[in-house]
């Protein structure tokens, strides 16, 4: 019975994912490409090294930080394309064949739903592709909070399906410690989008490094929690 009852939770996130990618407009990548790519492979090379979190089947990236600034740059459908992109990379990451289960669709439809909320929230605040950092840093921040709230939901839930364990509780214990990387995530993303006005390719001297202590964060949490158990 769980196990259908978790089957049934993933397949209705994937087929609300799949109905928020087809409503997304696509015409804002037009001339943008290049752009679009770059910010890809980053989020794929940031996501080759995800650290997992002991006790859970669910493991971390630090790509977020490039879905808000193909958000913030490109737009909507661009953001969710560099999120899948992530997973992938994560997917495959240490050599291993891309893994065609029930944990890597939920977390294909996840981060779409994720970054879904996250539009919804920039466009909310004021926020459009395009505008200057200045104006773009309160849209980027309720961006931030909705992915985060989103995604950490969506997780905690499949979780305590699979687990038999109330979600609160899973979500409390388990990621309320992510706010901090994810606000930092944020401080990146807006370095980056002010990057950009120098040129595209500063992003990759500002941002790989910084990607690279988000991972030592969290695998000196997963460590620790580790320890405790």
């Amino acid at each position: 019975m769980r196990s259908r009852r978790l089957a049934a939770y993933v397949l209705a996130v994937d087929v609300l994912a799949l109905m928020a990618l087809i409503l997304l407009p696509a015409r804002a990548i037009q001339g943008q490409w290049g752009t679009l790519l770059l910010l890809v492979v980053l989020a794929i090379v940031a996501g080759i090294r995800p650290v997992r979190i002991p006790g859970l089947r669910h493991e971390v990236t630090a790509s977020h930080p490039f879905i808000f600034l193909a958000l913030a740059t490109v737009g909507p459908l661009a953001a969710c394309l560099v999120a899948l992109a992530s997973v992938v990379g994560a997917a495959v990451g240490r050599g291993r064949k891309l893994p065609l289960t029930l944990h890597f669709v939920f977390n294909l439809g996840a981060v779409v739903l994720s970054t879904t909320a996250g539009v919804g929230a920039l466009h909310v605040a004021g926020g459009r592709p395009g505008q200057a950092v200045t104006a773009m840093i309160l849209p980027l921040a309720a961006a931030t909070a909705a992915y985060f709230t989103v995604n950490s939901g969506l997780v905690a839930s499949a979780i305590a399906i699979d687990k038999r364990k109330n979600a609160i509780t899973v979500w409390r214990q388990s990621f309320l410690w992510m706010a901090a990387p994810f606000a930092t995530g944020l401080t990146l993303a807006i370095a980056m989008l002010a990057a950009m006005e120098m040129g595209t390719l500063w992003i990759l001297v500002l941002s790989l490094p910084p990607c690279w202590v988000l991972l030592l964060y969290y695998r000196a949490h997963a460590n620790t929690s580790l320890a405790r158990h």
